[in-house]
């Protein structure tokens, strides 16, 4: 059977807590405890059509996710891009993808281990 592909940046999230299982453990909580007030402030901004405040929900949404994956972190990306740029169109198709992303990354995160990361991990 293959193995099911992740959203977390194994590689990513690794060199950020310096293999340190304590300090996963801290950043894993704090993205669980900061990411549903977060995402529904961009949410809210989204609903609103606020340029502005959709901007910098994005980017505080990228700040905080592009450590733990990737794909997040792009779509955090694009949608801060898109509002500063003042195409809000594209920005409900990309609050949904940002959405689906952070579901399964917050399923998959309260689970994760130095252990695992480290063996999906790619030598250097």
């Amino acid at each position: 059977m293959p193995e099911l592909t992740s959203v977390i940046a194994h590689d990513t999230l690794l060199a950020t807590c310096g293999h340190d299982a304590d300090i996963l453990a801290l950043m894993v909580s704090g993205i669980l405890a900061r990411l549903p007030r977060d995402l529904g402030v961009l949410r809210g901004a989204v609903g609103d059509g606020d340029l502005a405040r959709i901007r910098e929900a994005a980017h505080r949404l990228y700040g905080m996710v592009a450590a733990f994956s990737t794909l997040a972190g792009d779509e955090a990306s694009a949608i801060e891009d898109r509002a500063e740029q003042g195409d809000g169109a594209p920005i409900e198709g990309r609050l949904a993808r940002l959405e689906a992303i952070l579901t399964e990354l917050t399923r998959e995160l309260p689970d994760i281990t130095v252990s695992e990361l480290e063996a999906r991990t790619e030598p250097p």
